[in-house]
């Protein structure tokens, strides 16, 4: 058995509420990401959350798998992401979220994938896919993440929009982030029949 690691680390002007709603912001995966075709929600409570992905793999986009996920956010800072790729291998990435200063983060990312049999031949190229994966993911996030601190700054809320007058379109107060992150009610991320809302 072997156990492949990769770390990133990052700084962004950016808050760790503003963070975290987009790791939970389950909405935007397929529209977003390159790599993402469906996402289904089975379950979510106030810090995990279980969903299965169809997932193109990266440089070769014509492969696609089904992976379950899962999250638990441990605390403020600490989030845990389970997957298994390919039927049979096994992923725990844990991302560290430390709030710098109210609009700036540090982000410490931590894959491992443990690969056994088969499976094996795929270490000569498991880091660099990890790192594309993360280097493509951080680029289609940026824009959701710099555009939801912006209008958070400009006292937006979810399905109601911006104040209509302008004067109260200020907001300086520190962020909130509740899980889990408030989707529309038709939203397709709970159409499976067996999501914890479908009882």
């Amino acid at each position: 058995m072997k156990i492949v690691e990769v770390n990133v680390k990052r700084e962004i002007n950016i808050s760790r509420e503003v963070i975290w709603w987009n790791y939970w912001d389950h909405e935007h995966l397929e529209v977003v990401h390159k790599g993402y075709n469906t996402s289904d929600i089975l379950y979510e409570n106030k810090n995990v959350m279980f969903r299965t992905d169809l997932i193109s793999v990266p440089i070769f986009s014509f492969i696609k798998f089904q992976t379950p996920v899962f999250m638990s956010l441990e605390d403020e800072e600490t989030l845990y992401v389970y997957g298994i790729h390919f039927g049979s291998i096994i992923s725990r990435t844990i991302i560290k979220v430390r709030k710098l200063e109210k609009e700036k983060s540090e982000i410490d990312i931590n894959y491992k994938f443990c690969l056994k049999g088969w499976q094996l031949i795929l270490l000569p190229v498991l880091k660099k896919l990890i790192y594309k994966w993360n280097e493509q993911t951080w680029i289609e996030d940026l824009p959701l993440k710099q555009r939801r601190q912006k209008v958070l700054k400009l006292n937006f809320k979810d399905f109601r929009g911006l104040p209509d007058d302008v004067e109260e379109r200020v907001y300086d107060g520190e962020v909130k982030f509740n899980i889990p992150v408030p989707r529309p009610k038709t939203s397709t991320r709970d159409s499976h029949p067996l999501n914890n809302k479908n009882n």
